[in-house]
């Protein structure tokens, strides 16, 4: 069952500036994940960035498009982010996978044929962000709203796997990847229910 709808993207305020070093509760998301999931791509997509001596045991093989638990996809972004970012803060770590999520996705066969059409063209990336998400991850829902050029908000319902960290690197990766300069702010409702509020430059 989907929690309460969120406001109105467009009216919501009080958006906060993404922390870098707060403490991130991983028993509350890997606990609200319990029967979300999540395609394999992302899994090798983390394993593969893994040295050997730093992989999980027992090793496990993940097909891309076949959908497994998000819990175990939490335990793997934490153990991915500690073992290649040490001397970073586990939000920091959690940033930088984010950007790997998005590339994972866009060059999958599924991300070429939804995105690849749109070259640098973010507005058209915000705007299949619920498309991508509704492929990508179950059941949580994710909506898109373009307030302004280069300004919209990203709503996210159901996605436990780390809003305001993880899925920031995400949308920054996406920013990145196609051109600009991101600049995020998030206003979150519970753990797994919140928006992004989200602008660009473009990159000189």
């Amino acid at each position: 069952m989907l929690p309460a709808m969120l406001p109105d993207l467009a009216e919501l305020g009080d958006f906060a500036s993404i922390s870098r070093s707060g403490p991130v509760d991983v028993a509350a998301h890997r606990k609200l994940a319990e029967g979300s999931q999540v395609k394999g791509l992302f899994f090798r997509a983390l394993l593969a960035q893994l040295p050997s001596d730093r992989q999980p045991s027992p090793p496990r093989r993940y097909l891309p498009f076949r959908a497994y638990p998000m819990p175990d996809y939490i335990d793997l972004l934490v153990h991915a982010a500690e073992s290649l970012h040490p001397g970073r803060s586990l939000r920091e770590g959690l940033l930088a996978l984010g950007e790997l999520g998005y590339v994972a996705f866009a060059d999958s066969l599924v991300g070429r044929v939804m995105m690849g059409v749109l070259g640098t063209d973010l507005e058209g990336v915000l705007e299949r962000a619920p498309k991508a998400y509704g492929v990508s991850v179950e059941p949580g829902v994710v909506t898109s709203r373009r307030l302004a050029p280069q300004h919209w908000r990203i709503g996210f319902q159901q996605i436990p796997n780390f809003i305001d960290s993880y899925q920031v690197g995400v949308v920054e990766g996406a920013i990145r990847h196609h051109g600009g300069e991101p600049e995020v702010r998030a206003h979150l409702l519970a753990p797994d229910v919140g928006v992004l509020d989200v602008k660009w430059t473009e990159r000189r």
